[in-house]
Order: structure tokens, then C-alpha cells, then sequence
């Protein structure tokens, strides 16, 4: 009952820190490219201004205020747009926005070139990824002289948080994370990807500015095949914030010298993965190379955690099957191995399995 109960409380405090941090650490100021489109959608062609800003404000009920000061299209300065209270799912680095009302807005207000407009947040395009922030923003423009009909405005922007004084740095972020792991065999990994709890990874220092990353006992379904280990990844540290650098892929070997032996390479993903505060979010793109029949398989691999005070040598990492057969190049083919499927080599629960 006692161990019981310290899991569950474990869990609250994961859930509670996770949240909060990542509400504080993701307001601030951020600088990168504005898009904006009069009457059409933004496409590859379109044209942005450099070097633009746009802040969010931390609320003390946890919703954030979105600004961007000074909008302005051709050569017309219009004003502020604040689009306020704003709620963000968070799940690992990652964070939405959840759906809000329009905004009305008055620019010029008292001139006869006074504008009339509201502003949204699409919240299905926008985004905040480690220090990156992405921002559809629809405006409309409802006073058009001599039109009936509103005018489109399209805003977009794309920037990554301006740079703060480091409160960080490697011997900080060096240590063990427990908390969650997603797999997904051929496929990407989506909110409908299951999660295996209770999983750990450790980082620990390589110099001043670059750590080795380390996923013991990785497995898939029922088959347990080694330890994932990537070194010397430079960081850059940004207030409370991590980020790491590209590094070459890694190749690994599991099961090595058996039937079983499987060949892979692995590759941290920099543009998913960061640290916040206490929480570490990797995204690992895992690439079976000796698939038998030929070709590869993509295996993602996604940890989310927060740090934990022990180290994590001797893990033994216990994993549900894999549900349901695959074919051997990842694709899902049905719940059992039936009369239906064609010979030749499968995947269930974690092995490759002959049909004759």
C-alpha cells in the first residue's frame, strides 16, 4: 500500500512540475521572420520581414498573452495586435494552443484611415517546439472602403526565443530522467501512440558544452536489444532553457552474433528535443538497416521525463508487447497471423515470425 501510494504521488508531482515549468519557460521575447499576405494564403513564395519580434506574458491563472507590437503592412503602421489569455497544452517541449475567440481590434483610431479588423490564433498551425514558436494569425479586415465583404490579412510567424543570460549549464542538466517512452515501428509517433511508463535515460558530461546521451536496454514489443547511446552532443544554454546541436548519425549494433542481429543507425533529432528547466524531451530517429528481405525500417523513438536524483545503472526495463502483426518493411497488417496473409517473413510481438 505504501509503495502504492509513493507512486502515486510521484506521478501528481510529475504531472504539477512539468505543467508550471513549462508555462514560465516558454514566456518571453522571440525574433524571426513575419509573413504577411493581403488577400491570399502565405505559400512559399511569399515575401517576410526579418528580424521581427513578438512577446508572451506569463498570467498568473497559467493562460499566456500573445503580442505583437507595431504590425504594419506595405507601407502602413497600424498598432499593436494582443490576442490575451491564452491556454497551451503542453506534452513534453511541445505546446498548443487551445481554441479561442476572435479579437476585435481599431487601428488609426480617429483618422480617416481608421481600420477596423479582428485577429485569431489557429490554433491547429500554431505551435511552440524547445525555443521555436510558429504563429498562424489570421487577421480580417471588416471596413474596406468601397467593399462589402471583409478583406483577409494572412500573418504568420516564425522565430525562436531572444537569447537570456545562462542559469545553466552542463553539470546542471547531467543526470537521470524517468518518466515516459514512445515507439512507433515504421510510422510517426502521434498522440495516439501508447505510452510505456516508468522508462529512464541518463545524460552525462562530455566537456563544458556537449553531454553523452545514453537509452539503456532499448526494446521493442518482446524483444530487448541494447542500449542506445549517443556521445559527445554539443548544448547551448539560454536562461533556463537547453538545446542541443546536430551531431552524425550513430551506428548500433544489437543482438550481435545471433540469429537476432540487427543493424541500425540513430540520430537525435535537434529540432524536437530540449530541456526545460527539469524536464527532457528527446526525440531519437532510429533506422533498422538489415531488414531481412531488404529495405529499412524507421523506428521513432520519444522520451519525455523529468530529472530524478539517483543515477540509473542496472536498469532492467520490463515492456508490453507489441500489439497486432507487421509486415517486415513496418506495415500494419492485422491482428493475427491468419489463412488471409500471403508467405513469408512477419513481425509479432517483437520477432520475426515465418509464414509457410
Amino acid at each position: 500500500m505504501k509503495k502504492i501510494l509513493l507512486s502515486l504521488i510521484a506521478v501528481a508531482l510529475f504531472s504539477a512540475s512539468a505543467v508550471a515549468q513549462t508555462v514560465t519557460d516558454v514566456a518571453g521575447d522571440y525574433q524571426g521572420k513575419l509573413y504577411i499576405s493581403l488577400g491570399e494564403p502565405i505559400n512559399a513564395e511569399t515575401e517576410f520581414i526579418d528580424g521581427e519580434k513578438v512577446s508572451l506574458v506569463a498570467n498568473e491563472d497559467g493562460t499566456v498573452d500573445f503580442k505583437l507590437k507595431n504590425f504594419a503592412f506595405a507601407d502602413m503602421t497600424l498598432g499593436d495586435i494582443e490576442v490575451n489569455h491564452l491556454h497551451l497544452i503542453f506534452k513534453g517541449n511541445f505546446a498548443k494552443f487551445s481554441d479561442v475567440e476572435p479579437v476585435n481590434l481599431v487601428f488609426n483610431q480617429g483618422t480617416d484611415a481608421e481600420i477596423h479588423a479582428t485577429a485569431l490564433i489557429n490554433e491547429q498551425e500554431s505551435y511552440i517546439r524547445g525555443e521555436r514558436i510558429v504563429v498562424d494569425l489570421p487577421v480580417m479586415w471588416t471596413n474596406v472602403p468601397g467593399m462589402d465583404e471583409p478583406m483577409p490579412i494572412y500573418v504568420l510567424f516564425d522565430g525562436k526565443k531572444v537569447a537570456q543570460a545562462a542559469e545553466i549549464g552542463v553539470k546542471n542538466i547531467a543526470g537521470g530522467y524517468e518518466g515516459q517512452l514512445f515507439i512507433a515501428l515504421g510510422e510517426e509517433i502521434t498522440d495516439e501512440t501508447e505510452a510505456i511508463d516508468g522508462q529512464k535515460v541518463e545524460l552525462s558530461a562530455a566537456g563544458e558544452d556537449a553531454v553523452n546521451f545514453k537509452l539503456p536496454n532499448f526494446a521493442f514489443g518482446d524483444m530487448t536489444l541494447g542500449d542506445i547511446e549517443i556521445t559527445s552532443i554539443k548544448v547551448n544554454f539560454n536562461g533556463t532553457a537547453t538545446s542541443f546541436e546536430e551531431r552524425e548519425p550513430v551506428k548500433l549494433v544489437f543482438n550481435e552474433g545471433t540469429e537476432q542481429e540487427l543493424h541500425a543507425i540513430a540520430l537525435l533529432d535537434v529540432n524536437y528535443s530540449s530541456i526545460w528547466g527539469e524536464s527532457l524531451d528527446v526525440l531519437l530517429n532510429v533506422m533498422w538497416t538489415n531488414v531481412p528481405g531488404g529495405g529499412e525500417i524507421p523506428i521513432n523513438v520519444r522520451f519525455i521525463g523529468v530529472k530524478t536524483i539517483t543515477g540509473i545503472n542496472n536498469v532492467t526495463i520490463a515492456r508490453p508487447a507489441t500489439q497486432g502483426v507487421y509486415s517486415i518493411d513496418g506495415r500494419y497488417v492485422g491482428k493475427e497471423l491468419d489463412q488471409n496473409l500471403i508467405r513469408g517473413i512477419y513481425i509479432v510481438g517483437g520477432q520475426k515470425v515465418l509464414k509457410k
